[in-house]
């Protein structure tokens, strides 16, 4: 079991950090994480995102939206710290209904156990592949596929990272995130038999 631990890490750190973007839309936003009066800064949170990872930032958030990809359906998950256990987690969240992704239909949420090492590696992967990918070329208008949502809590920022169809590095990324959502949503998270 540790050899597969040490594996897993090793996957994570094996994403080169300085691909380059090619593509669809791709918005890189650092903002304040909270604002004066104690709230989570969640500007960077629209329409269904919203409705699934509203209220607060998390460490590490990231969101799927399909745009022709049926019968996908938005979904999303974060790493948390629970205080009381003292453990990391991730909450899977995802809509029930897989035809529309209106912000007022029913969720689905799990949460699963994460080892320390595993959320600490995540949340370090995230934060480098958010800072070090860069845009190339020119935006080209893009009508399939889907796009993903990058998040990360960085001291007092926010930083986010949003793109369609995710090219090189951000493809590797988001497949790493994606296959966490698919698991997840089996109901078999498991990051020792897993190359997350």
């Amino acid at each position: 079991m540790f050899l597969n631990v040490i594996f897993l890490l090793s996957v994570l750190c094996a994403y080169s950090q300085n691909g380059d973007q090619k593509g669809g839309r791709f918005i890189k936003r650092i903002e304040y994480n909270r604002f004066i009066m104690g709230y989570d800064n969640l500007s960077s949170k629209m329409g269904s995102e919203q409705k699934l990872l509203g209220k607060f930032n998390a460490p590490v958030e990231f969101y799927f939206l399909p745009l022709n990809e049926k019968p996908e359906r938005p979904s999303a998950f974060r790493l948390l710290w629970e205080s009381p256990t003292n453990s990391y987690f991730i909450e899977y969240i995802r809509f029930k209904s897989a035809e529309t992704n209106d912000i007022n239909d029913e969720t689905v949420s799990r949460s699963f156990k994460v080892s320390t090492q595993f959320a600490e590696k995540m949340y370090k992967k995230m934060v480098s592949f958010i800072e070090n990918i860069k845009a190339r070329g020119t935006q080209k208008t893009i009508n399939r596929g889907y796009e993903v949502t990058f998040r990360a809590v960085v001291d007092d920022e926010v930083w986010s990272l949003i793109i369609q169809e995710p090219y090189g590095d951000a493809l590797k990324m988001s497949g790493l995130c994606r296959q966490i959502l698919v698991d997840a949503n089996r109901n078999r998270l498991d990051e020792a038999k897993n190359n997350y």
